[in-house]
């Protein structure tokens, strides 16, 4: 569990059961939505944009960091690191 300190001086419990709840019943939405529409237009609006994810956790800045210094080069190419 993390504690955050909350705006009004309180502290925030963010639990991993809790969000791990939200996730599943947030896919048992999508999952309704695609099945009854063919689509996920009903659950669109809670969803981040294509990308957005990346962004958010720093996907660019890893890759870009992994491809620079040079360990992992040879690896990918068939050689030894």
């Amino acid at each position: 569990m993390s504690l955050k300190q909350a705006p009004q001086g309180g502290r925030l419990v963010m639990s991993p059961a809790g969000i791990a709840g939200v996730l599943a019943r947030t896919v048992q939405d999508h999952d309704r939505a695609l099945a009854g529409h063919g689509h996920n237009q009903p659950v669109r609006r809670r969803m981040f944009e294509l990308g957005a994810p990346d962004a958010l956790i720093g996907t660019p800045r890893m890759l870009a960091s992994g491809q620079d210094d040079g360990r992992f080069g040879a690896a990918l190419k068939g050689g030894r690191a």
